[in-house]
């Protein structure tokens, strides 16, 4: 007769919490959304990084959108990672339907950070070409451009 107790659920929750540890959520611009529509020589991807660094130049001063919406909302996103592990440990969400819902969030409060700011005011230039002084925004290309992917390490 055998004693050993019986770890099926004890080894399934494990395998669930390794499954979701294969993940990451990257937010900014996708490959899939780079391309513009007008004839800028930058395409989304390259304009959001000149302006979340700053351009090499100085012309161009850093107005951090997606490191920013990050850390000012770190607390929000650990609950939700913390979330997501109990639920895909409990078997109720699959790891990558479950970090979909935070990817959706986080892209939305980058957005929204390009909307709302601060940042640092154009310059003159800028906002006589724009016809307008709202930093990041000109035709709303880059804030529509601004998603998240769930990839699995490795792929």
């Amino acid at each position: 007769m055998d004693n050993r107790p019986d770890l099926t659920k004890v080894n399934e929750l494990f395998a669930r919490i390794l499954e979701l540890g294969k993940y990451d959520i990257a937010v900014g611009v996708p490959a899939s959304k780079s391309a513009r529509g007008d004839e800028s020589e930058l395409n989304n991807a390259q304009i959001a990084a000149v302006n979340e660094l700053g351009s090499t130049d100085g012309r161009i001063p850093e107005r951090s959108f997606i490191r920013s919406t990050l850390t000012e909302n770190r607390n929000k996103y650990a609950r939700m990672m913390g979330q997501v592990a109990r639920r895909v440990s409990e078997g109720q969400d699959a790891p990558a339907i479950a970090l979909h819902r935070v990817g959706f969030i986080i892209s939305a409060d980058v957005k929204h950070k390009i909307a709302t700011g601060p940042f640092i005011p154009n310059a003159p230039s800028t906002i006589k070409r724009k016809k307008s002084n709202k930093p990041l925004i000109d035709k709303g290309q880059l804030v529509q451009s601004i998603d998240h992917v769930i990839k699995k390490r490795g792929t």
